[in-house]
Parts: C-alpha cells; structure tokens; sequence
C-alpha cells in the first residue's frame, strides 16, 4: 500500500500495477529495450523514474523505457521520483528528456519536436535557443516531417542517415521519392553521390550517370580479380589479363588424377 502522505521529491517504491506510462512515448520493442530489461534484470533500475500522481495512480514523466524494461523484467515495483507538476508541464518534461536521448531515431526526434512547439508555444527560435540548438538545426529537423509514412518507413528500414532523407526531400511526390530511394539503396549512394542522382534526376537528365551505372559491374569484377589473385597465390594457375571494360580470367586445371598426387597444402 502507498503511503499517500508522501512529499514530493521523495523516492517512493510503488507497484508497477500503479504505475502507467505517459502518452507522449510508450516506447517500441527494440534490441536497446531488451538489454535494458536484461541490466535491469540483473542489477535493478539505478535512476528512479519521475511520475506524477493521477486520482490514485502514477503516471510517468520521464522513464517510460525503463518503466517497460521494468515489466519486461519480471520486477513487482520501481523506484520513483515524486514530482508536483500538471500534465502539460509533465508532457513538457518527458518530450525534452525524449529530446535528449542519443538513440533516438531522427524521424521521432521529428515528431517530439513538433510535439514541444505544440504544447509549449514557443516559436522556433525560442524552442532552439531552449533546447541549445540553433533555430536552422530544428527548421531542418522539423521539415524532414515533410516525407509520407511510407516513405519515413522505407528510409527507417534502409538505415539511410538524415542526410540522406533531407536530399530526398527535393524531389516532390511519394511514388518519386520511394523509386528513387529504392535505387540508392540498391547502389549504396552516399549522402554526396545521392546529392548528385538527385541533382541529375531534377534537371532530367536521365536516371542515373554511367559512373553509378556501372558500379555494380566494376564492383564485381574487382571481386573476380581479388579472387583470380588468391587461386594464383594457393597454387593454381590462374591468369588475369585486363582491358579497359574487360577482364579475362583464364584457370589451367590439372587432371584428376595429377591432382590427387600434389600435396595437399597445395588444394
């Protein structure tokens, strides 16, 4: 049972069945979640949670993953820090430490952005100057925002970096983002190459320049040579001549039975 006599600011052990996540980030299954609950697990949760109360539960302002890691621990109750702030001030709160985790994907420090501007009321230039950031470095952030769902999905599932969502957002529609996305992906552009596909895809000049037409090709066939070199160097007679656009490679295999004989550090 709670005491309900006690003070804010006091570290209070309560029932995770009282406990309830914030609306502003329940948090998803993730490999960073699961080794929480397993530190947790394993040592306990070292940083109290800060919740506020809510009629006779407890709402989290700040550690919601640490709430679910908690859960998915097996623990019966966590430690908790005792704040006297409203909901909005709590939502304020939880956004900023959101804000301020290193994890957090570009898209949801996006959306937790978008979300601080609305519920606090600053403009851009207070909320940067708030958060330590200059007002250009939230405008970008916020404008990525701009990209559809499924869009923000496929660059997710990519591993594609911020800067690569922000070239994408040059090119207007969802159906020409995605082709384009999916063929820098496939050519594995770098934030400067994607720079220059778009730049080409812009002015109309075609959908791709030779040089990344080709680099698959090129890519390969360096692998043939690299492995033509290390049948050489175990032994075998395998000959590499090349041309510009061409490489031939030529391999001499002896008999079966000749082989048979040769030592075997040799095959």
């Amino acid at each position: 049972m709670v005491d309900r006599e006690n003070k804010p600011g006091q570290i209070l052990y309560l029932p995770l069945k009282l406990v309830q996540p914030s609306s502003v980030d329940r948090g998803r299954l993730t490999v960073q979640l699961q080794e929480l609950a397993a530190s947790i697990e394993a040592v306990g949760i070292l940083q109290p949670l800060t919740v506020r109360r809510s009629g006779r539960e407890y709402v989290v302002v700040s550690g919601n993953r640490r709430l679910m890691a908690a859960r998915m621990a097996g623990l019966g109750e966590v430690p908790c820090l005792l704040l006297t702030v409203d909901a909005r001030d709590a939502e304020l709160i939880a956004l900023t430490e959101n804000l301020q985790r290193e994890d957090l994907h570009y898209f949801d420090e996006a959306r937790c952005l978008q979300d601080f501007l609305k519920h606090s009321g600053l403009t851009q230039a207070q909320a940067a100057a708030k958060l330590g950031r200059s007002q250009s470095a939230v405008a970008n952030k916020l404008r990525l925002l701009g990209h559809s769902p499924r869009v923000r999905e496929a660059l997710r599932e990519a591993g594609l970096s911020e800067r690569h969502a922000r070239e994408l957002l040059r090119l207007k529609g969802e159906a020409r983002r995605l082709q384009a996305l999916e063929e820098i992906v496939r050519l594995g552009l770098s934030v400067a190459q994607t720079g220059r596909y778009i730049d080409r895809l812009l002015s109309n000049q075609g959908p791709l320049p030779e040089k990344l037409r080709r680099r698959d090709a090129r890519l390969f066939l360096e692998r043939v040579v690299r492995d033509a070199r290390d049948l050489r160097e175990s032994g075998l007679d395998a000959e590499v001549s090349q041309k510009p656009g061409e490489v031939v490679v030529t391999m001499r295999m002896e008999p079966a039975e000749e082989l048979e004989k040769r030592p075997k550090c040799l095959l």
